[in-house]
């Protein structure tokens, strides 16, 4: 197989030819002189020795010699020439210019003219090409077409000189065959390829033709232009057009072919720009690399205005004030001044969170043991303090009963006997008040209303004695002198008894003070920002915060935090697992291992540990989130100048780039270091939990510290990388271990245990049979801390269960003691019953929703909700006993870290598990969380719509987002038909960047489990007209409106008339004065596309369906394989891992997926688990096409190389390989299994038996190369289509053609059978027909598939 190019033996030629005519002439003889030099002598004596030489040559082995270099110029060609794809046009002038010789050729024999190197250029080509009419022109524009003929491409040349000889091509200057060329335009010929061999440069003629065409006809037309007048080979630079498929050379080289083939195939251009493509350098992201938006019309810059994500952020509001004398205040507060406040910050994406803890509970009430404690753990959690004060000084309690907490000491050296009123206003303000005069604000009543005020009522405002009047004067005084802002003697008149409660009135200057100072101290806290470092900054605080907290309550397992610390210090690259079950103390682990290493001296500073636990901030499941927070982190820290992707995509091809980036900024000594917690609480999107995010392998000097649960999908994924994996065992907790958790845990709170040898209370609690859980521990130990009476902590231990599950029952017990069963119950259920858990804001209105017994039969868009949720009925659940709940709750949840605004999700599935088991009856199991479902979508429904107009004025991303879903839930399916089918809910999402989760609105669940009246409703709701057809006008226009969301109006006003989408634009026209661009002459029926998949970068090459339907794979020109829903174009996975354009995929089964790239690699991906089973590259060019059985269990893959190759579609091994002469495009299997037909450039079809290994049928009828084959369902007949355009029915078990037929003017790239027996087929004419089987007639034609080129594929 020689690695020669084929022109190099045509001087081995020149030599067999002289050998030959020495042999039939022999040496001719030298004249006799009578003196000979000494020159003459020698060259005598050669002659004499080379005709000794000829005697003894054979004519037989010179034969023999030629058919071998025959052969070796055939193998030659085909190994260094690589197949040209598509319809090429070659021209080469054979004037008389053309007769001189050619400088730049050498290594090719004798010295050739210009006019014999075009020519052996031209035959070449012809020979490599799929479809080539090769052309010579002359003199006056006389051309003529040259033919391949048997023989050697010596041979052939020698031919086609005679032929040009004989037709007088030779005489004159040439001249383009202008009119043979307009012939093609006029015509729209197919040309891929245009080749023109000169002895001149190409002149403006061809460039005008060129461009012609590619604007007319085919715009990727290739045009190269040769001059083989140039004394060496090189790349023009003066080309008279700039387009980047017009190639100019200067010269001959024997790599010209080459270049072509490669630069046709589209290999060339990838591979100039795989640095972009990959970011290998550093280029401007902006421009190569990123995301391609659609050109959209001028229409103002709303249009061009893309999808806004905004953040919410949320301030809370204390207030303070004495308990009987500010009804009026907390009045005027309440209806007036907090729902302003509300109203300004939502246009800011503010949640304003007002806490009073005097609502709703009386004076005696407070008086408890836990009184203290919550009023000062709530100031302690909010933003900014109100504080009003009258002449009364307030309650006083006798002791002040809090927690052995460090952060209550200075309670306790409090003086005593001082008001809670005032132990908040020295907690909030005055401990500090150089860093409170922007939160912190004060309001001084005038007492001058008391006069008009009489009887009993006036003992509610006046001071309670002397001492509280001394008290309250140096508190006001204390307060004056702080430095905060105080409004003295604020106005007010009296205005009498209102249900029982005495009010003042006139407060309209106290509430525009109160109204102006909180929102200008919100607005200094909360500045508008866009999103960007300064919130992955916020986040990075959020976790680094979290660590370090975990890290402090870690204690035990010295060994395994040992031998993580020595495993990152030997390790150079590469993966540390921690592997343990759930609730074993991973988290903690993961945090002292981070603080421990960073504390050593094998870590040289903090800035090289980055950190991201799951679950601990908004977003943080989210992978794409994720890995864009550690991008960002690595540009922050260790200067990195790209820019940050926002697609996942890009993300996943940048962050390899950005470590490596940053291990060579901070040197080969240092070691970046990246933990993240709690893989198995990755959400599913992006194929999270198959960890191909990891990159495989890891650049040197970067470690990534892991944790996940013991055997499930992540732990497996994890043994499957390629790179070693260092695995951790985190194993059950040892008796020291364990009694370490719980001296520590009961010590942050002043506690022990007895451990003496007769009462040894320790070693009760360690005997339990789930005590090797750290979560049991930790359950316990709240148990304990909350339990008041010392004496009887024994008793306490010996009835406590032994297990984690009889432990949360009892748990859940003391929280209904505390604060009743029913909110207890209805706080869980909520959180069961989210879909991604809560904020608090959200569970306390959702408390008082449900504690004022909601109508379940109340539809949650009835404007009867508006009086539920205004501002005056709020607080049904009082605060205090609500802040005391979350509190308790906080064993349960999944830690945010102490943010306000994140999500309370309960962390565990025991805890579930448990949940479920105590308050969900098995009976009404529905019923009650349809219930719940109805109070989330009535709660959603009001923060998205707040004016409850269908407007969804609320801009509120995350209640749009949830509100579908819980509305189908419940199944409230009118209420889900009006959300759905409202362009401006539409709108609205897509503004938000929600737009790729409309079609996952109109599923309405459909496949989830549920009882016959809930499928019963769902199916009515699927199959109702009006939600279909916006369910089609969505899925139809996802790709343009979920990135520009003011197209939303104009892509529904271009629908038919008749159609309900366009009536209803066309009254929301009559509403607002959108700019929009109307179609006048627009058709009148509904287009047949159900749905188009946006997003791609780069073309789609291939399709394929699952067997069972649901998935749709498509493979790109990006080198990645995507797979989405069928039924909600949703992708659900992205398979990484060719290195060029992918040429065909198929399904194996359900649960297999095969790949094929133009590198000639093809890939088998398991479809559940995402990862890849195997990769093959047997095939030695580019793969044409592969296809899989029925069963699954066979798939075959042919390619440029002629070879057929079988393998198993299950584990990827080899069967059988069988091989053809010329390359071979496509394959398709018969529905019984066994036989395969492949359709080959040759022009032949060829029927094989996988089973046998051997060819059955050759069919011939195609005059050029064939594109594209199909058995139909029946396996009766086959359709094949080629390069011409031509389409034939051939039978298949007799290997007749049975008909053909034409119906597009472009070559047909992809033909597919439905299940009924219609054929489809798709063109580069941009054109899709569908005809009636086997018989060939037109049915239907789509048109307008695709406006920037041909249909690719069809599955």
């Amino acid at each position: 197989k020689s690695r020669q190019f084929p022109f190099r033996f045509f001087s081995a030629y020149e030599v067999l030819g002289g050998l030959e005519k020495l042999a039939r002439e022999g040496v001719p003889a030298r004249e006799q002189k009578s003196t000979r030099t000494v020159k003459d002598r020698i060259a005598l004596a050669r002659a004499e020795k080379m005709a000794k030489k000829v005697q003894k040559i054979d004519l037989t082995i010179i034969e023999r010699y030629r058919r071998a270099l025959d052969t070796a110029v055939k193998i030659a060609t085909t190994h260094n020439v690589k197949p040209i794809p598509g319809a090429t046009l070659l021209l080469c002038n054979a004037s008389s210019e053309t007769k001189r010789p050619c400088t730049s050729a050498r290594g090719l024999g004798k010295p050739r003219t210009i006019l014999e190197v075009g020519l052996l250029l031209g035959l070449m080509c012809k020979f490599s090409c799929e479809s080539c009419e090769f052309r010579v022109f002359g003199a006056d524009g006389k051309h003529m077409g040259v033919v391949l003929e048997d023989g050697t491409i010596l041979d052939n040349m020698e031919s086609v000189l005679k032929l040009i000889e004989a037709k007088k091509l030779s005489e004159g200057s040439g001249i383009l065959p202008i009119k043979f060329l307009n012939d093609h335009l006029q015509n729209r010929t197919v040309i891929d390829n245009l080749l023109v061999l000169d002895a001149a440069p190409a002149g403006d003629f061809l460039a005008d033709f060129a461009s012609k065409y590619r604007r007319l006809v085919n715009p990727n037309l290739l045009f190269v232009n040769v001059n083989l007048s140039g004394s060496k080979c090189s790349v023009s630079n003066k080309s008279p057009s700039q387009h980047a498929n017009d190639v100019h050379i200067v010269g001959y080289s024997d790599q010209i072919l080459r270049f072509i083939a490669e630069r046709g195939s589209g290999q060339l251009v990838h591979v100039e720009n795989i640095d972009l493509a990959y970011k290998l350098k550093e280029v401007k992201l902006s421009v190569l690399g990123s995301r391609q938006t659609p050109t959209i019309p001028s229409l103002g810059e709303t249009n061009a205005q893309q999808s806004l994500r905004p953040r919410w952020r949320a301030a809370r509001i204390f207030i303070s004030s004495t308990f009987k004398d500010f009804h009026g205040e907390r009045d005027l507060l309440t209806r007036y001044v907090f729902p302003e406040l509300r109203s300004r910050a939502r246009q800011h994406f503010i949640h304003v969170y007002e806490v009073d803890l005097r609502w709703g509970v009386t004076e005696k009430e407070m008086n408890n043991r836990k009184g203290v404690e919550v009023c000062l753990s709530e100031v302690s959690r909010c933003d900014f303090f109100v504080g009003m004060l009258g002449e009364r000084y307030g309650w006083c309690p006798d002791e002040y009963n809090v927690p052995n907490d460090p952060d209550f000491d200075w309670v306790r050296d409090y003086p005593k006997g001082r008001s809670i009123t005032e132990l908040e206003i020295y907690h909030a303000a005055l401990a500090d008040p150089g860093q409170c005069l922007s939160r912190a604000f004060f309001y001084f009543r005038d007492g001058a209303f008391l006069s008009h005020v009489s009887g009993d009522v006036k003992n509610s405002f006046h001071v309670e004695n002397a001492e509280s009047e001394s008290k309250m004067k140096s508190l006001k005084e204390k307060i004056r002198t702080s430095g905060m802002e105080v409004f003295e003697n604020y106005p007010c008149q009296w205005g009498g008894v209102l249900d029982g409660k005495p009010m003042v009135r006139g407060l309209e200057e106290f509430g525009n003070r109160v109204l102006n100072n909180l929102w200008n101290a919100i607005l200094k806290k909360f500045p508008d920002e866009d999103i960007g470092e300064d919130e992955q900054s916020e986040e990075a605080r959020r976790h680094s915060a979290f660590a370090e907290h975990a890290a402090k309550s870690f204690t035990g397992r010295k060994k395994v935090l040992k031998e993580a610390q020595a495993t990152i210090e030997q390790v150079e690259s590469g993966v540390i697992a921690l592997v343990g079950k759930p609730g074993s103390g991973k988290t903690s682990l993961m945090s002292a291992i981070m603080h421990e290493y960073g504390s050593s001296s094998a870590c040289s500073s903090h800035l090289l540990l980055l950190s991201h636990f799951v679950g601990v901030s908004p977003g943080s499941a989210n992978i794409s989130h994720a890995l864009r927070r550690i991008c960002f982190e690595l540009k922050r820290r260790f200067d990195v100048e790209d820019r940050v992707p926002d697609e996942h995509r890009e993300i996943l091809m940048a962050l390899p780039e950005f470590l490596t980036k940053a291990t060579q900024n901070v040197g080969v000594a240092n070691k970046i270091v990246v933990f993240i917690d709690g893989l198995d609480g990755l959400d599913a999107a992006h194929r999270a939990k198959t960890l191909e995010w990891i990159p495989d392998p890891l650049p040197k000097g970067v470690i990534f510290v892991v944790s996940l649960l013991d055997g499930d999908q992540c732990y497996r994924a994890l043994l499957r990388r390629h790179q070693e994996n260092n695995l951790i065992t985190v194993a059950s907790l040892d008796m020291f271990d364990k009694a370490d958790i719980v001296r520590q845990s009961l010590a942050c709170h002043r506690k022990s245990l007895d451990e003496s040898p007769f009462n040894n209370q320790l070693k009760l609690l360690l005997s339990k049979k789930d005590a090797s859980s750290p979560l049991f521990l930790a359950l316990a130990c709240e148990e304990l801390r909350v339990f008041g009476v010392y004496e009887k902590v024994s008793e306490k231990l010996k009835s406590m269960p032994s297990s984690l599950a009889g432990l949360l029952q009892e748990v859940l017990n003391r929280f209904e003691t505390d604060f009743g069963r029913d909110l207890v119950a209805a706080a869980l259920h909520l959180l069961v019953c989210s879909r991604n858990g809560l904020t608090e804001i959200e569970m306390k209105s959702l408390l008082d929703l449900h504690s004022r017994g909601m109508d379940p039969k109340l539809s949650p868009l009835d404007s009867r909700f508006s009086d539920i949720f205004s501002s005056s009925t709020r607080n049904v659940v009082a605060q205090a006993n609500f802040s005391r709940l979350i509190r308790s709750l906080q064993c349960f949840l999944q830690s945010t870290a102490g943010s306000r605004d994140g999500l309370m999700v309960i962390a565990h599935s025991d805890v579930i598990n448990a949940v479920k088991k105590r308050y969900i009856k098995s009976a009404l199991k529905e019923e009650e969380e349809a219930m719940f479902h109805h109070l989330l979508a009535a709660y959603f429904y009001n923060e998205a719509d707040p004016t409850r107009d269908m407007s969804f004025s609320g801009l509120n991303r995350r209640a749009c987002s949830e509100l579908a879903y819980h509305l189908t839930c419940a199944g409230a399916w009118e209420d889900l038909e009006k959300i759905v089918c409202s362009l401006r809910y539409i709108q609205v999402k897509c503004q938000l960047g929600l737009g790729l989760q409309l079609g996952e609105d109109f599923l309405a669940g459909s496949g989830k489990e549920g009882s016959r009246k809930k499928s019963k409703g769902r199916d009515k709701f699927l199959e109702n007209s009006i939600v279909r057809e916006y369910q089609s006008f969505v899925t139809r226009n996802s790709h343009v409106i979920s990135s520009y969301s003011s197209l939303v109006t104009q892509q529904a006003i271009n629908e038919p008339r008749s159609s309900v989408v366009c009536k209803a634009a066309e009254k929301m026209m009559q509403q607002t004065e959108t700019p929009l661009l109307a179609w006048e002459n627009k058709p009148e029926t509904t287009h047949p596309c159900q749905m188009t998949i946006g997003g791609n970068s780069k073309p789609v090459l291939c399709l394929a369906v699952s067997p069972d339907g649901r998935l749709l794979a498509f493979g790109c020109q990006d080198c990645t394989v995507r797979l989405c829903e069928t039924n909600t174009g949703k992708e659900v996975k992205t398979f990484v891992g060719h290195s060029h354009a992918i040429a065909s995929c198929t399904f194996a089964g359900s649960s297999r997926l095969w790949s094929a790239s133009l590198d000639g690699a093809l890939c088998l991906w398991d479809v559940q688990e995402g990862h890849r089973i195997s990769a093959s590259l047997a095939h030695k060019r580019r793969i044409g096409a592969c296809a899989s059985d029925p069963s699954g269990n066979v798939v075959v893959s042919v390619g440029w190389d002629g070879a057929l190759f079988a393998w198993n579609g299950k584990d990827g091994s080899a069967v059988g390989e069988l091989k053809e002469s010329r390359p071979i495009n496509c394959v398709d299997f018969h529905p019984e299994g066994q036989y395969v037909v492949t359709g080959s450039w040759d022009s032949k079809l060829r029927i094989w038996d996988t089973l046998n290994q051997k060819r059955v049928k050759t069919l011939r009828g195609h005059e050029c190369s064939v594109r594209t084959v199909a058995y139909s369902p029946s396996g009766i007949h086959i359709a094949s289509a080629s390069l011409d355009g031509q389409i034939k029915l051939w039978h298949s078990k007799a290997g007749f053609q049975v008909g053909c037929v034409r119906g597009h003017v472009s070559p047909v790239n992809t033909i597919c059978f439905t299940k009924s027996g219609h054929m489809i087929t798709g063109s580069d004419d941009r054109l899709l027909k569908v005809w009636s089987g086997y018989l060939g007639k037109p049915e239907y034609v789509v048109r307008g598939i695709n406006a920037h080129g041909g249909v690719r594929a069809l599955a």
